[in-house]
Parts: C-alpha cells; sequence; structure tokens
C-alpha cells in the first residue's frame, strides 16, 4: 500500500467481532491541542466471508480518510455510534482491537491488543511491514 499524503502519520483501529468475524476499521487523526491519536467518526465494516482484495481496499480507504474530520468532543466513542450501542464495554465486548499505524519514515506497524478493563498493548507481538507493503510481501507464517 503506497501512501502518497502530506500527513507523516496516520493510524486505524480495527475492531473484529468473534463470533461473526465483521471488521470496522476507524480512521484516527491527532487534534492539534492534544498529543492524543483519537478514533474518528469515519468508519468502513467488512463482513465475512471477505478476501484480501477486499480488505487491503478497506484499509487503503480507511488510511486515506484519516484527517478528514475533527474529533468531536463528545462522550459517545466512534464505535458506539457505528455500532449504535451505548457504553464503550458493551459495544467492544467479544472484539478484538488491532491497532494499524504508518508512518512516513516507517512503514506499518500492527499492533494487537488484549482486552482487561480496555485494551491493552502486547508491544512484543507487533509486527513491522516494509515501507512500500503490497499484499505479495505480507508476511506468512
Amino acid at each position: 500500500m503506497n501512501m502518497p499524503t502530506k500527513h507523516t502519520f496516520k493510524r486505524l483501529a480495527i475492531y473484529f467481532e468473534l463470533d461473526t468475524q465483521e471488521m470496522v476499521i476507524l480512521s484516527c487523526r491527532k487534534s492539534l491541542d492534544s498529543p492524543c491519536v483519537e478514533q474518528i467518526d469515519v468508519v468502513q465494516t467488512l463482513a465475512a466471508p471477505y478476501s484480501m482484495p477486499e480488505l487491503v481496499g478497506k484499509l487503503k480507504l480507511a488510511f486515506e480518510q484519516c484527517f478528514t474530520k475533527d474529533v468531536e468532543a463528545s462522550r459517545v466513542s466512534p464505535i458506539e455510534k457505528v455500532l449504535k450501542i451505548r457504553g464503550y464495554s458493551k459495544a467492544t465486548k467479544n472484539r478484538k482491537l488491532v491497532l494499524v499505524e504508518w508512518k512516513k519514515s516507517d512503514g506499518y506497524l500492527v499492533s494487537p491488543t488484549v482486552r482487561t478493563r480496555g485494551y491493552e498493548f502486547l508491544p512484543d507481538q507487533d509486527i513491522m511491514l516494509p515501507l512500500q507493503y503490497t499484499e505479495t510481501s505480507w508476511p506468512r507464517q
């Protein structure tokens, strides 16, 4: 996925539903007055079964949509709005969260999490992908 952009950093939050295997992909942005990267109300969804080209297409679109909206000052998170479920804990129940980050200088970083009271990062399981990633260069295990 070649990523021409004026930004040097982009992030996606991918929520994966364990039973249905549905993916909800939220674009992110960093607000000017905060060091935090936050999810915005720009979403891509993918229902199972899906192919690798479909997944890559949704990821590309979601990356293109980072920074297209301002972070809203709301008590309701983007995932709650998308799923129409009140409460972050309820909305993310039975869902895995994976963050995919792109940096112009480094490439892609795929960061899995584990659900505890929220989501906890697993840095020892991070996967670094090359700058010029293509579908055929995906690391197979």
